[in-house]
């Protein structure tokens, strides 16, 4: 009653079925045009007053809008953004903090624990086998992932303590932790979002293989618009070989991560105005579509 009484023209939806969520709202039709947007990234399967959803060119392309119910409008050049003014506090930590060996290569992954699949584990530990001086640093839920996960590093031949495990944080300590680590692993069927988002606001290279659907297209589209295509993998071979190449070279590993930093400042990703302006854009055909389908029911 207060969105309608307020005359609220679009609404977006955030969550869609996600904890907590609110969608049972849309279904009132509170704002004549209503959008999923950014917190769930897939079709919303036919919610009833929900004609839009909010995408990019690349996470869901043109063929794949047959796919969707919902009116797919883009926010070009990409639907995800950081805000380019967040200051972080000046605390650092060291390796020791979180007991990580000081000298070693360190990948990570901090994709919550669902999102790691056995084909991917199996890459992963593959790498630490090839290579002496690397460990994987993962974010854990709980010590029974942590013992699973140590179990199955076990079996394919990879000694349990060249894994290490981290835990929730405030995100101003969170972002600076990324600052020990090396090179983050990416997930592939549901990729790292805003957590890779992060790790490359931080200077943290982020390599990852696309794939067919919505939420495993996400990180390549970052990475597209930061300029860094070098980190996008056409399969899982070369996902392997990519994670190598840089895990098993310091200097190429050094050059990367200042890329990185150097393209923060350069590309368009981070640049919260143009991201308006595009967001305004998206609107605008959101409003074009709605008036068309307006004539039409006139009509």
């Amino acid at each position: 009653q207060k969105i309608h009484a307020d005359k609220i023209d679009i609404l977006f939806d955030f969550n869609a079925f996600t904890f907590f969520n609110r969608i049972d709202i849309l279904s009132w039709q509170p704002a004549p045009m209503q959008a999923s947007y950014l917190g769930y990234p897939e079709t919303v399967g036919g919610v009833q007053g929900l004609d839009f959803v909010v995408a990019d060119p690349f996470a869901v392309p043109e063929e794949h809008k047959k796919n969707y119910v919902e009116n797919v409008v883009y926010i070009k050049p990409c639907a995800y953004t950081y805000d380019n003014k967040c200051v972080l506090p000046d605390k650092g930590f060291v390796r020791k903090t979180f007991g990580l060996p000081k000298d070693a290569t360190v990948l990570c992954c901090f994709c919550n624990d669902y999102k790691i699949t056995p084909d991917y584990f199996d890459i992963w530990m593959n790498v630490l086998k090839k290579t002496s001086d690397t460990v994987l640093w993962l974010y854990a839920q709980n010590t029974v992932f942590e013992e699973n996960l140590k179990a199955e590093a076990k079996k394919r031949g990879v000694d349990p303590a060249r894994l290490y495990f981290t835990g929730r944080m405030p995100h101003a300590e969170y972002m600076v932790r990324y600052r020990l680590a090396d090179l983050f692993l990416d997930t592939q069927y549901y990729n790292a979002h805003t957590t890779a988002i992060e790790s490359l606001f931080m200077g943290v290279p982020v390599i990852t293989c696309p794939g067919d659907t919505w939420p495993s297209r996400v990180c390549a589209s970052i990475l597209q618009q930061m300029d860094l295509p070098e980190l996008i993998a056409k399969d899982l071979s070369e996902y392997e070989e990519k994670i190598l190449s840089y895990a098993s070279d310091p200097k190429k590993l050094k050059a990367l991560k200042e890329t990185v930093l150097k393209n923060k400042t350069t590309a368009p990703f981070f640049d919260s105005k143009k991201y308006a302006a595009g967001f305004e854009r998206m609107c605008m055909d959101m409003i074009e579509i709605y008036e068309k389908g307006q004539k039409g029911k006139k009509a």
